[in-house]
């Protein structure tokens, strides 16, 4: 049964048109642009936001509604819905929510329904469909934290119907702008007076709801809670799985991300079949808490199969940390920078032309990452020092030459960019600022 109550407290700018529900969060993360731009376009294609846990997506749903009304959007004719808020205690549809006429709408004007978590709803998959199909001025934009549900949805019905877009935590550049908006400064003298930034960064993660917390202690058992108590046994439970044994599984991923994964090993860890391993496997990455990166083929003598795994985000990798300060753990503080790179790289390169992977020679030595994107591939190594040693690079022109590529990069905790021996030696905050400096060979 609708709780109207409810529902208007979720639309307070049906009451009172100035309402707004986001101006506390000046910052707005680059998705969300694309939703408002989508909100504007004449169609009848739906929107849907994939995303883990606390990265933003409620928040952008609320920003686009503010951004419209600042517009002169109808307010009557913008609906907000959460299907995740706690006062619900029955299950409700969209449709029951689209079928709501809200005071003020006005006729012959688009209605958008902003629908955050709608794969909570029952029967979502069908709605979307049919409103898609049947309403002529409807616009949808749905988010979602559990993958599977959607794209079981996109492969039952919404095939053509509705565009789906993953976003994982702040980018350091996004990281940097959340900063500055609510000071009205620029990113670079955020830089200029806090030239510790980078170290936050890597020590909170992606999580914009940790991105001014200065107690790194709090922050990573905040996250802990939420991974452990939301993210796994709320949003997973119910897929019949065994819950106890998945957060174990995330446990370990995390601590050891970047890792390459083996199920029959972490099967006999955990005392389990190595089959329920490979189905945990999905689902933490369904989640998407976990990241698969495959392996570079050329130049090995066979082509192996183990995937590396990495924590979505570096932040998990931080909270997950057996120190309390994983900056005292070489190991931990090394596996996090690498994530950290990964995380820029994926979100650099998201682009069916781009190839991103790992190598690993029959031989001791690899490259942590693979970068193919027009030309000769891109071999990036990642180190946590701030010194590169001379055999680190040596090592990584023996890659280039296997893999036949002269672009070679080893990104360090150093300040300067310049060239050695024919490899680039590029700051790790330079790289974060902008992943595609990689493609520019000048320095």
């Amino acid at each position: 049964m609708l709780h109207l109550p409810t529902i208007a407290e979720m639309n307070p700018w049906w009451e009172v048109p100035t309402a707004r529900c986001a101006t506390a969060f000046p910052a707005r993360r680059d998705f969300q642009r694309r939703l408002v731009d989508f909100a504007r376009e004449e169609g009848r294609r739906a929107f849907v936001v994939l995303g883990p846990r606390q990265v933003g997506k409620s928040v952008a749903l609320h920003q686009v509604a503010d951004d419209l009304l600042d517009e002169s959007w109808p307010p009557g004719n913008l609906t907000h819905f959460d299907f995740s808020d706690d006062r619900i205690v029955e299950a409700i549809s969209p449709r029951e929510i689209a079928s709501i006429e809200p005071p003020g709408m006005v006729p012959g004007r688009p209605r958008l329904l902003l629908l955050d978590e709608i794969t909570r709803a029952p029967r979502w998959q069908e709605w979307l469909k049919q409103a898609v199909d049947l309403a002529e001025s409807i616009r949808i934009i749905a988010t979602g934290s559990v993958a599977s549900a959607l794209r079981e949805g996109s492969r039952e019905s919404g095939q053509g119907r509705w565009d789906e877009f993953r976003v994982g935590g702040l980018t350091f550049d996004e990281h940097l702008r959340f900063h500055s908006a609510p000071l009205r400064i620029s990113s670079h003298e955020v830089l200029r007076r806090n030239p510790n930034e980078v170290e936050r960064y890597l020590q909170l993660g992606g999580f914009p709801e940790h991105v001014l917390e200065t107690e790194y202690g709090r922050s990573r058992a905040r996250i802990r809670a939420d991974i452990a108590d939301r993210a796994i046994a709320r949003d997973l439970a119910n897929t019949g799985i065994d819950v106890e044994g998945v957060r174990r599984l995330f446990v370990y991923l995390a601590a050891e991300s970047g890792a390459i994964f083996s199920a029959r090993e972490r099967a006999r860890d955990l005392d389990v079949d190595e089959r329920s391993i490979k189905s945990w496997i999905d689902r933490l990455l369904d989640a998407q808490l976990i990241a698969r990166l495959d392996q570079h083929s050329k130049g090995s003598k066979r082509l192996r199969t183990k995937p590396k795994i990495y924590a979505e985000d570096h932040g998990l990798v931080s909270a997950f940390a057996a120190s309390p300060v994983a900056r005292d753990d070489a190991a931990a503080y090394g596996r996090i920078v690498e994530t950290a790179v990964y995380r820029h790289l994926r979100h650099a390169y998201d682009d069916p032309r781009a190839e991103l992977r790992y190598f690993r020679g029959d031989g001791d030595f690899e490259g942590d990452f693979v970068v193919g994107v027009g030309g000769d591939p891109i071999v990036v190594e990642v180190t946590s020092s701030r010194i590169v040693k001379p055999s680190k690079i040596a090592r990584l022109r023996r890659v280039g030459a296997v893999i036949g590529t002269k672009r070679l990069t080893i990104i360090h905790l150093g300040f300067t960019d310049h060239e050695s021996d024919g490899v680039r030696l590029l700051p790790l905050e330079r790289f974060l600022i902008d992943p595609r400096i990689l493609e520019n060979v000048d320095v």
